[in-house]
């Protein structure tokens, strides 16, 4: 095979040698018809012999695949499922063909679903997979995209070529300019076509303007202005921009995790309609014997991405399974056409603006080929013979050069008028140019204004995603500390413990904070049911078992300005306000109230066991554990009875001044001590600045010059 594409392949050098060479004509027009002939058929041949018995190098669109799914061959099929699931879809090989083709319709249309039109059609976005096989012919390229590019260039240098030998009869624009215009036209209005979509037929235009005439038609504004119309709605049609782009690294970075990573789930009675669950979620993310446990997938992703894409309240796997579901709907891309609203106006002006471009000065004509250079040398050489000849003449001819001289005049005179009307007809012609574009730019003002409009609605849209995402981390940051409290509370040890003054508080706090859960269970089918009638479910029982602990507590509750800041109270009577609201349904500003009250509850009740003053022990029950430790230690001695321990008690305990008495404790009797005197001593100091100061306010008065009747009335 190689040997023959080789023969192929020289053969179509010398053919294209010949062609190149033969500048001046010596070829007849039939010879040059047959070399011509010859040489498309050797492209064919050769595009042929190396695609067969080769494998796919060029991605197919995913269109063009759903379209063709029952054509592919089954090994074709299974290539398919392992591109579409990153290798990640197990059991596959056990399905039948219809059952493969199925699973692998459902995955391309969720894949074409997050992308718009244009993208589904594209070979960039497309997968790798050989062409459907026709009968009697094989499409499998062995290194096709190479060799198409080496016989798409030779076959642009024998058109060029050829064109070079051929006079120019009608003027042709230059296909760089061209595809310059098209390359703008179609990124102004932000369009998914490829330049080579429009390019030849803006060619098309230009050229029937540039030569007034086409196929014996002459040049009307009405046919240019129908053309252009239909490049421009081709473009239109075309346009789409991704409208919420907030979260689109965000959802791509999920979207690779579940590329990578396969999810164990085995409780699939606990998700209505599994099955067709599974189906619209192919291509997402894949559910496997081996893979990794929901529940902990989701732990990693709350790490990862933060309590505002996935709350830790949500503990069930079924729960956390169908909220990675909701999340993907939420976040996938919106594509949508800007210029939907106002179509036909876009249209118009686009249009417009193609003609414009058209007829300026930026599409210039393309440069004279060989044969016009070579005929212009000649016609040049002509004029300059005829020169000679009609110099020869001017003296035979000056008399009646003196006629054409008045004729001239008189022509003269009529170009002057003719160029005064012309003037004029341009003035009215710009007048009505500057009405023209002063309308566009109204109507571009009023586009604008509409996509701002669009924009606005979407990022009000995603406000509210993100105040949901507030009230879901204050909800589990708030559940996580009422979790430890309620510990403190109902399970105490001697470093977590609710002080006892504060316990019939805290436990009126908690008992205010409705934890019902927003599900409920269906008695017949054991489903969860959101906002439902059903049976509670054991986060809702867990809660009411709390509560019903919590009021035991709660008997003794007395004021709140016992436990904590009086501007606090406000706070607390908001709580238990809210003592009907379940937490899953409260607003963000319910929850700050909840979590600024939880917090000061906490400050209170680590505040309440701390020691004041500069101690070496931090709290109440560290300095009772050293007093026991020390006194444990002392040596027991005899007691004795009667007359003899009398006198020894009082010798060794009743006399004592209390700093002995301390001291015999040990360190931790001096340390109490010492906090005991440093108290002391701050006490006496703010009396005697108290007194200081009401000396210094009522100097020598008495007490029957502040009160009584006769009491002088003073202001301060």
């Amino acid at each position: 095979m190689e040997a023959r594409l080789d023969d192929l392949r020289e053969e179509r050098d010398d053919i294209i040698e010949k062609l190149n060479d033969d500048i001046f004509g010596e070829l007849s027009e039939a010879e040059h018809k047959q070399l011509e002939n010859r040489l498309a058929k050797l492209y064919h041949d050769i595009d042929v012999l190396v695609v067969e018995e080769g494998d796919a190098t060029l991605k197919t669109p995913l269109r063009a695949i759903r379209d063709n799914l029952s054509k592919y061959r089954r090994s074709d099929l299974e290539s398919l499922a392992e591109q579409i699931s990153d290798g990640n879809w197990d059991g596959y090989e056990e399905l039948s063909r219809l059952e493969l083709e199925d699973a692998l319709g459902e995955g391309l249309d969720n894949l074409m679903a997050e992308m718009n039109v244009l993208e589904a059609q594209a070979s960039k976005f497309g997968l790798y997979v050989r062409p459907a096989p026709v009968e009697g012919y094989s499409r499998d390229p062995e290194s096709i995209k190479e060799l198409r590019k080496q016989n798409e260039a030779l076959r642009e240098k024998v058109s060029y070529w050829n064109g070079q030998t051929k006079r120019t009869e009608r003027a042709t624009l230059r296909k760089a300019d061209i595809d310059k215009l098209a390359r703008t036209v179609i990124k102004s209005y932000e369009s998914e076509l490829e330049v080579s979509d429009i390019s030849a037929e803006l060619k098309t235009l230009g050229e029937y303007i540039v030569n007034g005439e086409e196929n014996g038609n002459e040049l009307t504004f009405s046919e240019v202005k129908s053309r252009a119309v239909d490049i421009a709605r081709d473009v239109m049609q075309n346009a789409y921009i991704l409208v919420n782009n907030g979260e689109a690294d965000t959802y791509r970075s999920i979207k690779a995790y579940f590329r990578c990573t396969k999810l164990a789930f085995n409780d699939k009675g606990d998700i209505a309609d599994y099955n067709d669950f599974r189906k619209r979620n192919f291509g997402r993310f894949t559910i496997s014997r081996d893979g990794l446990p929901v529940d902990v997938a989701y732990q990693e992703l709350t790490e990862m991405y933060g309590e505002s894409y996935f709350p830790s309240d949500i503990t069930h796997p079924a729960d956390q399974l169908l909220h990675i579901a909701e999340l993907f709907d939420s976040m996938r891309p919106i594509y949508e056409n800007p210029h939907s609203y106002y179509m036909a106006e876009a249209i118009e002006y686009c249009a417009n603006e193609i003609i414009d471009e058209l007829i300026g000065e930026g599409i210039r004509q393309s440069p004279p080929t060989f044969a016009d250079r070579y005929a212009a040398k000649l016609d040049k050489a002509k004029s300059e013979t005829a020169t000679a000849k009609q110099a020869t003449k001017d003296a035979v001819s000056a008399g009646r050069e003196a006629e054409k001289s008045a004729f001239l005049s008189g022509q003269m005179r009529q170009g002057t008028k003719m160029a005064k009307e012309m003037r004029l007809a341009k003035e009215q012609s710009d007048k009505r140019i500057a009405a023209a574009k002063q309308a566009i730019e109204k109507e571009r003002a009023r586009r604008e204004e509409q996509v701002s409009g669009l924009k606005e609605h979407y990022r009000t849209k995603e406000a509210k995603a993100r105040e949901g995402r507030h009230e879901r981390a204050l909800r589990s940051k708030i559940m996580k500390h009422i979790k430890e409290l309620s510990a403190k509370l109902l399970k105490p040890s001697d470093k977590n413990h609710i002080p006892e003054s504060l316990r019939s508080h805290v436990a009126a706090l908690l008992n205010a904070i409705n934890l019902e859960s927003r599900y409920t269970i269906d008695p017949e089918t054991g489903a969860r049911i959101r906002n439902g009638n059903g049976d509670p479910t054991k986060r809702t029982e867990a809660f009411n078992e709390l509560r019903l602990q919590y009021r035991n507590i709660e008997d003794g509750r007395g004021d709140y300005s016992l436990v904590i800041d009086p501007d606090l109270m406000d706070n607390l009577d908001a709580v238990v306000g809210m003592k009907d609201i379940k937490i899953a349904d409260m607003n963000v500003e319910q929850l700050i109230t909840i979590w600024q009250t939880i917090r000061a509850i906490e400050a209170s009740v680590a505040s309440a066991n701390t020691m004041l003053g500069q101690s070496r022990y931090e709290t109440i029950s560290e300095m009772a554990d050293a007093l026991r430790q020390e006194y444990d230690g002392f040596k027991t001695k005899q007691n004795h009875s009667g007359f003899i321990g009398g006198v020894e008690k009082f010798i060794s305990i009743e006399m004592l001044k209390p700093v002995d008495y301390m001291h015999r404790l040990g360190r931790a009797g001096d340390a109490l001590w010492q906090e005991l005197r440093t108290a002391q001593d701050s006490y006496v100091k703010r009396i005697a600045e108290a007194e200081r100061d009401m000396k210094a306010v009522i100097g020598n008065a008495t007490m029957r010059d502040w009160g009584g009747k006769k009491a002088p009335i003073t202001t301060f």
